[in-house]
């Protein structure tokens, strides 16, 4: 007898939701953090101490919203895909069923 092939249609949802869900908060991060910053505007001062650390912090928080976005970015992508795979088992399964029960042995 052969072995037998399974899936979690179900457990892939549920997967797909939550990374769906999380990409869409790490999104939403990182557009508040670059609104909020967009709104206070550029407060370093021209004297030395506030140039240096304009020149720290501006970097990091490019670098921040960047990450965040590509990753919300990136993560929905991926919960999409996990989305159509678990209905691709879904419609294999229901296609197997029927071809099975078609069958005259």
């Amino acid at each position: 007898m052969p072995a037998e092939i399974s899936n979690d249609a179900e457990g892939v949802a549920a997967t797909a939701g939550a990374l769906g869900q999380m990409s869409q908060t790490w999104t939403d991060i990182g557009q508040r953090l670059q609104s909020a910053a967009d709104a206070v505007g550029d407060c370093w001062g021209s004297d030395d101490v506030g140039q240096g650390f304009a020149s720290g912090y501006v970097s990091a928080h490019q670098q921040l919203v960047s990450a965040l976005l590509g990753n919300g970015q990136v993560g929905g992508g991926a919960a999409a895909n996990a989305t159509t795979a678990m209905r691709n088992l879904v419609d294999t399964d229901e296609d197997n069923a029927q071809t099975a029960s078609s069958l005259d042995f």
